[in-house]
């Protein structure tokens, strides 16, 4: 696996232990998580109702980072292995305090990647790639 990969079907999220939230289709709030049970939510790649409209996992120990999304008729979910981004790319932490389903941070990360840029003379720049899931409520490090 590369630092970043989207997968299909829930069921090909890494095995983990994860903490985070999902966000059903039902609700009005998220609920905490620490995995996602598959056969509630998917059949053959399909959603089910309810299904997952937003859902962010984190694995401390794996430094592994899920992202869960519904588009119409599929999840799109993303994995990045925090533990895999190259060492010449920068990250900032972000926090943002809940408004809905729990107290206290939510804390994500920023992912800029060098790359050559055409209007900067071929110079390579900082560019973003992602913003990842990295946990709640304690402080976190800014390095990989």
């Amino acid at each position: 696996m590369n630092w970043h990969e989207t997968i299909q079907q829930l069921s090909e999220i890494p095995k983990g232990n994860y903490t985070g939230y999902i966000w059903l289709s039902d609700r009005k709030e998220p609920e905490l998580v620490e995995e996602v049970d598959h056969f509630a939510y998917e059949k053959e790649a399909v959603p089910l109702n309810p299904f997952i409209r937003e859902g962010y996992l984190y694995d401390g120990n794996k430094d592994i980072s899920v992202s869960i999304h519904h588009v119409p008729g599929r999840y799109l979910i993303h994995v990045f292995n925090l533990g895999k981004i190259p060492k010449e790319s920068e990250g900032t932490e972000q926090s943002f305090l809940s408004s809905v389903g729990f107290s206290g941070k939510i804390y994500f990360k920023e992912i800029w990647v060098p790359e050559k840029d055409f209007y900067c003379s071929n110079l390579e720049v900082l560019t973003k790639k992602a913003v990842v899931f990295i946990g709640f409520g304690e402080e976190k490090s800014n390095e990989y």
